[in-house]
């Protein structure tokens, strides 16, 4: 029995890290293409769908600031101690080395695929570094699915909304095209199942 159950737990983790590295790859070869092809012909079509939205550009900046790094460092910083608290360090751990690690490969893809931002609109939100892929798309898919993943099950609508408003604010404020964004929620879900894979434990609660 206990060979059976060790048995089922290598098959899970083999199934999410194969699931992590199709996203993951998945991101990758959605930059190679925008970089042979060029901009996809839905980017300009759905900039310009959602134009009219930013009438009220205050309240999609500030679901993007609910994706800035900052918010998202301090509750990370607060689960994983929560989770240090419930004997549970080997998740502390991969939710922060997860964190890190969507973080410093976002920025090494930029520098690589070296996308401008768009400029079919005025940019609402300040920035300073290139476009593909979506840093708050990536950072904040990996975060909120791994809180899905490894606290709690029942956060997985909550978290999709979330995810979802903060991924749109980009392309609202001008600041993003929808392919960034959608490379960016297909990279921090890689790297979730990824860490889901090596924590080794299901959420506390189902």
């Amino acid at each position: 029995m206990a060979r059976m159950e060790e048995g089922l737990a290598a098959s899970h983790r083999t199934a999410w890290l194969l699931a992590g590295a199709l996203l993951i790859a998945a991101a990758l070869a959605f930059g190679l293409w925008i970089t042979v092809a060029g901009t996809p012909g839905f980017d300009p079509r759905v900039v310009n769908a959602v134009a009219g939205w930013r009438t009220s550009a205050g309240l999609w900046l500030a679901a993007t600031h609910v994706g800035d790094g900052w918010p998202r460092s301090l509750a990370g910083v607060a689960i994983a101690g929560l989770l240090v608290w419930k004997g549970r360090r080997r998740a502390a751990a991969v939710l922060v080395g997860t964190m890190t690690a969507v973080a410093v490969t976002n920025s090494g893809l930029k520098m690589g695929f070296a996308r401008p931002r768009p400029d079919l609109l005025a940019h609402l939100d300040r920035v300073s570094d290139l476009s593909f892929p979506s840093g708050h798309a990536a950072s904040n898919m990996a975060f909120w699915l791994l809180l899905v993943l490894l606290v709690d099950r029942r956060l997985a609508v909550p978290a999709l909304v979330v995810v979802a408003l903060i991924g749109v604010s980009r392309v609202v404020l001008g600041v993003h095209w929808p392919s960034d964004v959608l490379a960016g929620w297909l990279l921090g879900a890689g790297f979730a199942c990824a860490g889901r894979a090596l924590a080794g434990s299901a959420p506390s609660r189902a």
